[in-house]
C-alpha cells in the first residue's frame, strides 16, 4: 500500500482550517482522504496545498 506524503504547507493549512472550522477527528480524516483522492489522480509525489484547499471546499460545503 503506497501512503501518500504531505506537504508540510499542505498541514499547517488543513490543521489552521480544522481549529477555524471547528473539525472533530472524524471529519479531519474525512478531509485528509478526500485530498489523497484529488491528489492521485494528478500522478502527485505529495499530497500539496492546492488539493488540500479543494478538499476543505469540499467539506465546508457540506
Amino acid at each position: 500500500m503506497h501512503t501518500a506524503r504531505w506537504n508540510p504547507a499542505a498541514a499547517k493549512f488543513l490543521n489552521l482550517a480544522a481549529m477555524r472550522l471547528g473539525w472533530s477527528s472524524p471529519g479531519i480524516h474525512r478531509c485528509l482522504k478526500v485530498a489523497r483522492t484529488i491528489a492521485h489522480p494528478a500522478n502527485a509525489h505529495a499530497v500539496q496545498l492546492a488539493h488540500v484547499a479543494e478538499a476543505v471546499q469540499y467539506r465546508w460545503a457540506l
